[in-house]
């Protein structure tokens, strides 16, 4: 029984925040789910970014010790 996952696949170019140096990176964004989203950056690393709990348009990862954000319009 298929079952709606909220799961749409998209292909575009978004901005991708590393909080803590302050650099900024294009990213493909391959999916979008209503509570996360996943990109890939350039060398091939997928990350996964969760909406933030408060600010809805914001989605924030970490990986390796850093932190991503990136916003998006609804």
């Amino acid at each position: 029984m298929a079952r709606n996952t909220g799961y749409t696949r998209v292909d575009e170019t978004i901005k991708v925040l590393c909080v803590d140096n302050g650099r900024s990176i294009d990213a493909q964004l391959i999916s979008r789910y209503p509570d996360r989203i996943v990109v890939e950056l350039p060398g091939g690393l997928r990350l996964t970014l969760r909406q933030h709990h408060v600010q809805k348009r914001v989605y924030v990862a970490s990986h390796s010790g850093m932190e991503f954000q990136c916003s998006l319009k609804v």
